[in-house]
């Protein structure tokens, strides 16, 4: 999909899936630091900035998933307009 965006919006969601994934990894960093010190506090931290990062994957899935269902609306659309099907691709 990626490929029919245009490049800004293609930078974006590169920056947005690093903010997912630095948040991923700091986050299971502070878990294992929190673990080894016996701090439950950096424990507790370091999951819910995993959860971030894990919520921002959601987000991203669901809105690649309504873009792609409007595409197939728009699609469908343009059909019934024309009476034939059209070809994509």
């Amino acid at each position: 999909m990626s490929a029919l965006l245009p490049k800004n919006e293609k930078n974006q969601l590169q920056a947005e899936e690093c903010s997912r994934v630095k948040d991923q990894l700091v986050g299971k960093a502070e878990q294992l630091k929190g673990k080894a010190t016996g701090n439950r506090g950096e424990q507790a931290k370091g999951k819910m900035r995993q959860a971030i990062g894990n919520m921002k994957r959601t987000a991203r899935d669901i809105r690649d998933d309504v873009r792609a269902e409007a595409a197939r609306r728009r699609e469908r659309e343009r059909e019934e307009e024309t009476g034939r099907p059209t070809t994509s691709g």
